[in-house]
């Protein structure tokens, strides 16, 4: 027959028990708060951010830069394909999807391509996260606008064509 522990014993590890539940506590509560600091600096980030489904390309969460950019609500974005964003342009949802099926391939990777619901440009480097394990698990897309640099860019160029054309003429002269 086992001895029954004594009045000491079972003092000992009921204290045990508590001080174990309170470590518990403290890591949870660490826990929380460190899911409250992501979850803070991802919906607060300057940069639209998409996590999005490995399986089917859909946006499972984005932030409210996302939404700012977009100009819908988070029910309305939630479940679009991320692709379908993008203007059915070369620049647009073929290089949208470009971009998609080397995340797929596991590989990161960063595009400019032309959104279609606001007409801009923007920049999409593509993260793709993995389990431990090593399988995909979804990507994260950081969307910046890019509109004013290629505008800028253009200008640019223009302005760096008109110059050659006058020297050639000066130098024709």
């Amino acid at each position: 027959m086992a001895r029954k522990p004594s009045y000491e014993e079972l003092e000992r590890k009921i204290t045990e028990l508590e001080m174990e539940a309170v470590e518990r506590k403290r890591a949870d509560e660490a826990v929380r708060e460190s899911q409250e600091r992501y979850r803070d600096l991802y919906e607060n980030a300057p940069n639209a951010y998409f996590s999005v489904s490995a399986a089917d390309g859909s946006i499972l969460i984005c932030n409210s830069a996302a939404l700012r950019l977009l100009g819908y609500d988070r029910d309305t974005v939630v479940g679009t394909k991320v692709v379908d964003l993008y203007a059915d342009t070369p620049h647009g949802r073929p290089k949208a999807q470009e971009v998609f099926n080397r995340f797929k391939d596991g590989l990161e990777h960063s595009a400019e391509v032309h959104e279609n619901h606001l007409g801009g440009d923007f920049l999409v480097p593509v993260s793709p996260p993995r389990n431990v394990d090593g399988t995909l698990i979804g990507s994260v897309h950081v969307a910046r606008d890019i509109t004013e640099r290629r505008q800028m860019e253009e200008a640019l160029r223009k302005s760096r064509d008109e110059l050659e054309r006058r020297v050639e003429e000066r130098t024709a002269d």
